[in-house]
């Protein structure tokens, strides 16, 4: 055979194969220049992302002055980046890929050992923490209150050995000895942490969010009632009911969507069976597993996170005021038991002087209880003001 007709033919071959890759990235090219933003515009567009946990953006308003100013290219490009289409696959595909290029932790959440995702703390967690004891110490001192307050530890202090052999230091140990050191005499600082340590072969925060599970609150709510003289509830009293299917933050953060989810458990006991619990005047429940499929698991506590709220027992016992996070909201139906009535406020929804239901409602006992990371970050805590 001639081989100048081999040569053409071995030319012709690779012309094909190199058209053919042109096509093909052409066609590319059009699918994601064309049809990926016409799916993206045509699409069922859900207001509420379960995953995240969050609101996505809506269609801004067009108006002659947001055209001008800006204002609608800045939220039109916000609207697009939360509903193009496949996006929480694009999500997932790019956790996963920083996970096997070695970026444990791309999203502030690491991925450890036993299904755990750990948040990282936040940078300078321990003079942030000091900065916000300030507002606790004033409060306190201008006052003449006698407080007790209860920071948890965060899953990173006490679950070190889950965290991947790169993780940053978690600065609890250090935050919470010059919190200490700091506060005002009126504040009795009771300090969960090495019981928390001594017992973290349990699980005492879930896995796939950043508080604390109901065993863990339990735990912190026996340390409080010995700092306090109180009898806490019988373990022998406490019925517990199980809700699979949570997904909590650390997920939704993280996109890592092959995990595995928790099982969120509710300790049930006689005194709860009489509770009235409102939320901003309304009576309400005081755990409700709907919140599970809405995507909000964690809110089945309290029917989640509300700026002021009341819960009135039928117990023997006194008046007390939590000043709190989220973390509270697994933490307080224990309190039930010891207390005829609960006040609960949140300073990120709670805006007026929190002095005010102390001295309105004859208050006996105060508490502080915050996350350690949230605490540290925080900006409210200055309402305390």
């Amino acid at each position: 055979m001639n081989t100048n007709n081999i040569n053409l033919n071995i030319d012709h071959r690779t012309r094909k194969r190199t058209i053919l890759g042109d096509k093909l990235i052409i066609a590319l090219f059009f699918c994601i220049i064309i049809l990926l933003p016409l799916f993206t515009l045509f699409m069922h567009q859900d207001p509420y992302s379960k995953l995240e946990k969050r609101y996505l953006s809506t269609f801004p308003g067009i108006s002659f002055q947001n055209l001008v100013n800006g204002k609608f290219g800045s939220d039109f490009e916000n609207y697009l980046c939360d509903h193009f289409a496949f996006r929480n696959f694009s999500l997932g595909v790019n956790a996963y890929y920083n996970l096997i290029i070695g970026r444990n932790g791309s999203n502030d959440i690491y991925k450890c050992a036993d299904g755990y995702l750990i948040e990282k703390q936040a940078k300078d967690a321990d003079s942030l923490v000091q900065n916000n004891m300030k507002y606790i110490n004033n409060f306190a001192k201008n006052n003449g209150y006698k407080m007790d307050m209860i920071l948890v530890p965060s899953t990173g202090y006490i679950l070190q050995d889950k965290l991947p052999y790169d993780a940053q230091k978690y600065e609890d140990k250090e935050a919470i000895s010059n919190l200490k050191a700091n506060l005002n005499s009126n504040i009795n600082f009771i300090d969960i942490s090495q019981v928390f340590l001594d017992n973290s072969d349990k699980q005492l925060y879930y896995k796939t969010d950043h508080h604390w599970t109901s065993t863990g609150a339990y735990l912190a709510y026996t340390e409080y009632c010995k700092a306090n003289s109180l009898t806490p509830i019988d373990m022998n009293a406490i019925t517990k009911e199980d809700y699979d299917g949570f997904y909590g933050t650390t997920y939704s953060r993280s996109c890592l969507w092959f995990t595995k989810p928790d099982t969120i458990e509710f300790w049930n006991y006689k005194s709860l069976k009489n509770v009235d619990y409102t939320v901003d005047g309304t009576e309400t429940s005081i755990f409700d597993p709907s919140f599970i499929k809405k995507g909000d698991g964690y809110g089945s506590f309290l029917c989640g996170n509300n700026g002021f709220s009341t819960i009135k027992t039928g117990s023997m016992g006194g008046k007390i005021l939590v000043i709190r996070d989220s973390f509270s909201n697994c933490f307080v139906p224990f309190l039930c038991k010891n207390y005829s009535e609960i006040y609960l406020v949140d300073l990120r929804y709670y805006k007026k002087p929190v002095k005010d239901i102390i001295e309105e409602n004859k208050i006996d006992n105060i508490l502080v209880l915050y996350g350690l990371n949230n605490f540290a970050q925080d900006q409210n805590v200055l309402w305390l003001k």
